[in-house]
Parts: C-alpha cells; structure tokens; sequence
C-alpha cells in the first residue's frame, strides 16, 4: 500500500507535475495530512486572535491563508494526476462548478478505483508505488499477453512452501540455461 510517508513524498516532489497516475492511496493521504494541517493551522490562527485581538491580522499574521497559497498547486495537479488514475481527463475538475451534484460527483471521481490498464497517462501503479507494466516479458525477450492476476501472490503464499515437481524444476534449469547463453556467453537463442 502507499503508505503516508511516500504519498506526502510524491506530493512534494511531483507538485507540477500536471502528467502521470496518483493512485487512491497516494490521494488520500496527502489529503489527511493537508486537513491535518489545516486543523492546526486554523487553531493557531484563532489563538493569535484570540490572544492578540485583531491586531493579528497582518501581512503575516495568519497562516492559513499562506497554507492554502502554498499548497495550491500541488494540490490541483495532484488532483488531476488522481483523475488521470481512473481513467478521466483532468478538465473534469470543472464538474464541481454544476449546482448540486458537481460536488458528490467529483467525489465520485476521487473515491473511484484505479484504471488496472495501460491509459492513455501512463501504466497503472501498484500500492508500493512502483509502475506496473501490463505484459510480461518472457526469457526469450518478447512480451507476452497475460493480464496481471492480483491473487499470483496469494497462491505463491499457499504454495510457496511445497516442494517443486520434476517439470517445473526441469523448466526452471532450461530458463536459466538459456539465460546464461544468451547474457553471459552472448550466444543466440
């Protein structure tokens, strides 16, 4: 999973790129901190005018204003990257403008799964955060059509601890035979 470390780490580092996949996790956890943050934020704003009366308000009297300067862009190309994630051009964020359901809507677009396919933005990303390609390359080099099956790992858990059988030892012995000709010896298939 995206864990809150690693999304926050993205946001940063990704705050203008407008390309690319945000996956759910990476959203909504840079979400949490940015609430978070405004929480504490709006606190300390209230306590400076509460302590300090109105003469507080400055040019740099409140912080909350500068956070939402701040965080801005970020902000809205993490939005559309999420929107590129399922699937959706990122001029759907103009949808929050429709009286009444804009904003359920757009919620909808947020909270919506990840597009498991290659689009039209990039390949889709696994929960570490790393990019998932959509065929798999086999020893020889060419790339075969097998979907991604997201129970392979599972199964590997269930079976991992069973003893191969003779046909799957005598598959991987000519898999690294071949390898080892072919990378190592630099010999032809």
């Amino acid at each position: 999973m995206f864990g809150p470390i690693a999304a926050c780490e993205a946001f940063i580092f990704n705050a203008f790129n407008v390309s690319g996949r945000a996956t759910r996790a990476e959203y909504w956890w840079v979400f949490l901190a940015q609430f978070l943050i405004y929480v504490v934020s709006i606190t300390m704003d209230i306590w400076s005018l509460y302590v300090h009366g109105f003469a507080a308000i400055g040019f740099a009297g409140m912080l909350t204003p500068w956070l939402l300067l701040l965080f801005a862009v970020p902000t809205l190309t993490l939005t559309m990257r999420r929107l590129h994630d399922t699937g959706r051009s990122s001029f759907k964020i103009a949808v929050v403008l429709l009286p009444v359901i804009g904003l359920p809507l757009f919620g909808y677009y947020l909270v919506a799964g990840s597009d498991m396919d290659k689009n039209k933005w990039g390949e889709p990303r696994h929960p570490s955060g790393r990019v998932v390609t959509s065929a798999k390359t086999m020893s020889d080099g060419t790339a075969s059509a097998q979907k991604h099956n997201p129970f392979a790992s599972y199964a590997y858990l269930v079976n991992g601890e069973a003893d191969p059988t003779p046909a799957t030892l005598e598959a991987r012995r000519a898999e690294i035979s071949d390898y080892y000709r072919s990378r190592v010896l630099g010999q032809g298939a």
